[in-house]
């Protein structure tokens, strides 16, 4: 079976690809990009990073842990579905704004 419209295309040449490539690389003229934030953007990084990472208290995990080994763990289904209840509010109220 012969697929009609196809072409064969050049291979590409290696030489003329590195020859492109150290041009881009040595010419003084080649644009360089930078970034320079504000103070401002900064300042709402550093903030934002603090929200991203809310401290734990690792004695409390260690502690739920062990109780999770030794099978004494116990979940309040009540305040599991509140705090559901609270969480999916939350967000619907954030998306409605």
């Amino acid at each position: 079976m012969k697929i009609q419209g196809f072409s064969e295309t050049n291979p590409v040449d290696p030489s003329a690809t590195e020859a492109r490539s150290k041009v881009a690389r040595t010419s003084p003229s080649a644009p360089v990009d930078s970034v320079k934030l504000s103070e401002l953007s900064r300042s709402l990084q550093q903030q934002g990073a603090a929200a991203v990472e809310p401290g734990f208290d690792a004695a409390k995990v260690e502690s739920i842990k062990a109780a999770m080994a030794a099978g004494t763990f116990k979940v309040d289904p009540q305040k599991v579905a509140d705090q559901l209840i609270a969480s999916v509010s939350d967000l619907l109220t954030r998306r409605a704004n």
